[in-house]
């Protein structure tokens, strides 16, 4: 399992539980919602993350159904917003 110079594991992580991770004190409902404002606030993540089924295992989930999260997915996001 790869992990980041700081130790942050790159693995698949639910949209939730990656969010309560950025945002510890806050709901999983809170958590989320707090981490998706973030991704749509990027260009970058926000087409990253609505990619086509089909484009999954090279890092893209369909619109709207953005529950699962691939290592890759992860990665990109760490790099674009820093570790949790």
């Amino acid at each position: 399992m790869r992990t980041t110079p700081d130790g942050f594991r790159l693995r698949p992580y639910g949209l939730t539980e990656l969010a309560q991770a950025y945002f510890p004190a806050l709901t999983p409902g809170g958590a989320r919602r707090a981490l998706l404002s973030w991704i749509d606030r990027n260009d970058e993540l926000r087409q990253l993350l609505r990619r086509p089924v089909a484009e999954a295992t090279r890092g893209g989930v369909s619109k709207g159904r953005r529950q699962t999260l691939t290592p890759r997915q992860v990665e990109r996001i760490v790099e674009l917003l820093g570790e949790p």
